[in-house]
């Protein structure tokens, strides 16, 4: 890794988490990222990285199951014969599922909270 310059060693990847983020990856990390494993350790700590993986490295199905386990979103940059895959699919839809069901959640107890007979009423 060692030395590096800000100017001509990074790539500026905008953050879906916070939308104000800026999230920074050095270019040469990307391109040293050869094999299976490097991969899987690159996208379980980049959610948003499995696009900016090789093709040869998304063409692999442990790979692909991982980003869309962390992301369903990852599922548009699979390849189309992966795409096919159920495992693949439902990976993503289950993460998918789990997100809008966890915001379901979070929406039930603020109206909860509410309709509340503890909360400071104006009259």
């Amino acid at each position: 890794m060692g030395n590096w310059n800000i100017k001509t060693d990074v790539c500026i990847v905008p953050s879906m988490v916070i939308p104000s983020a800026v999230k920074l990856i050095r270019k040469m990390d990307i391109k040293e990222i050869t094999t299976e494993v490097q991969a899987l350790e690159f996208v379980t700590k980049n959610r948003k990285g499995y696009k900016l993986l090789s093709n040869n490295l998304r063409n692999i199905k442990n790979i692909a199951i991982e980003a869309v386990k962390l992301d369903g979103f990852n599922l548009q940059y699979v390849s189309e014969e992966l795409r096919a895959d159920k495992e693949i699919v439902s990976s993503a839809l289950i993460r998918k599922l789990r997100i809008i069901i966890q915001t379901i959640i979070n929406q039930l107890k603020f109206l909860i909270f509410l309709m509340s007979p503890n909360i400071c009423r104006i009259h």
